[in-house]
C-alpha cells in the first residue's frame, strides 16, 4: 500500500471508512467479495496474534528465509521494456543461428522474471513482461515460434489469470488521489483483447481451446461485458461478409458457432 494511501485511511474515522467501503463496492460490486474476505483474514489473524503457541517458528532459517525475500523485493529494478521487446523480436533471426531449445529457455527466463516480479508485488512490471510476450505471438508468423510462444502461454494461464484479477483488486491512489485498481479499467480491456485475439488465432488453427475463454469471463467485470459483446459481434460481422461461397466451410462454420456460445455466457458476468 503507499504510504500517502495508508496515511490517510490511519487519519479517518471508522464511519468514514464505512461509507469508503460503500462508495467502492457500489462503483465496482466485483470488490464485494474480495474485500469480505481480506476482513475475515485481517480478524483471523488478530486472534491468532493474542495466541503465542508452539506452531510458531522462531528458527533461525525462518528468519534467515524472510531476510532473503524482503532483499529480493528490494534487488528487483525496473526493466528496459524495450530490450525486452527486441529480445523477443530477435527470435526469429535467433532461430537461423540457434536450435529451438535455446530460444524456449530464453523466453522460460522472462516467464520466471514475471513471476518474481510477481511474487514481490511488482504487479505492474510482471503483466509487462506477459504482455509483451503475448504481443509477440499475436504478431509471429514463424510457425516454430508460434509453438513455442503458444507452449509458454499455456504453461503461465493460470498464473496470468491469477495475476490479472490481484492486480484488478490492488487500490492504489492516482493522481487525482482517487481510490483505482492497479489494473485500471482501459489496462484490463487491453488484456482481454489480446486474450480474445490468441483465441481466434486457435480456433483459425482448429484448435479447441476452452481455457482463454474461461480466464475472459474470470477477469472480466461487469463493465466490460459491452465492450466484449462488441468484439465477438465486429467478429461475427467480419465472417458473414466474407461468406459468398457456396462451398461450406466447416472451420468458419465452427468459429461462428463458437463466437455465438461465448456471447451467451457474457450473460453470466
Amino acid at each position: 500500500m503507499a504510504p500517502e494511501l495508508e496515511q490517510r485511511l490511519q487519519n479517518m474515522m471508522k464511519e468514514q471508512l464505512i461509507e469508503l467501503v460503500g462508495q467502492l463496492v457500489a462503483q465496482h460490486p466485483s470488490l464485494e467479495a474480495a474485500i469480505l474476505q481480506a476482513v475475515e483474514n485481517v480478524l483471523a489473524i488478530n486472534e491468532i496474534g493474542n495466541e503465542v503457541t508452539e506452531d510458531w517458528d522462531f528458527s533461525r532459517s525462518a528468519i534467515d528465509e524472510a531476510q532473503t525475500s524482503s532483499q529480493l523485493e528490494q534487488k528487483l529494478s525496473p526493466r528496459d521494456l524495450d530490450a525486452y521487446r527486441q529480445r523477443l523480436a530477435g527470435y526469429a533471426a535467433r532461430l537461423q543461428q540457434e536450435p529451438a531449445l535455446a530460444l524456449r529457455n530464453d523466453l522460460l527466463e522472462i516467464v520466471d522474471e514475471a513471476k518474481e516480479r510477481s511474487d514481490a508485488h511488482d504487479y505492474h512490471n510482471a503483466l509487462s513482461l506477459c504482455a509483451l510476450i503475448f504481443d509477440q505471438r499475436l504478431t509471429e508468423q514463424e510457425l516454430v515460434l508460434t509453438k513455442l510462444f503458444d507452449t509458454a502461454i499455456d504453461a503461465i494461464m493460470l498464473f496470468l489469470e491469477a495475476l490479472l484479477n490481484e492486480a484488478s483488486s490492488n487500490l492504489i491512489l492516482d493522481s487525482s488521489s482517487t481510490l483505482t485498481p492497479l489494473l485500471t479499467p482501459t489496462l484490463r480491456r487491453r488484456w482481454l483483447e489480446r486474450l480474445f485475439q490468441l483465441w481466434l488465432q486457435r480456433l483459425d488453427a482448429s484448435y479447441a481451446d476452452e481455457r482463454i475463454p474461461e480466464v475472459i469471463l474470470e477477469v472480466a467485470w461487469d463493465e466490460d461485458v459491452d465492450f466484449l459483446q462488441n468484439l465477438v459481434q465486429d467478429e461475427l460481422a467480419r465472417q458473414h461478409t466474407g461468406m459468398h461461397s457456396n462451398i461450406v466451410d466447416f472451420t468458419r462454420q465452427y468459429r461462428s458457432k463458437t463466437l455465438e456460445r461465448f456471447m451467451k455466457d457474457l450473460s453470466s458476468i
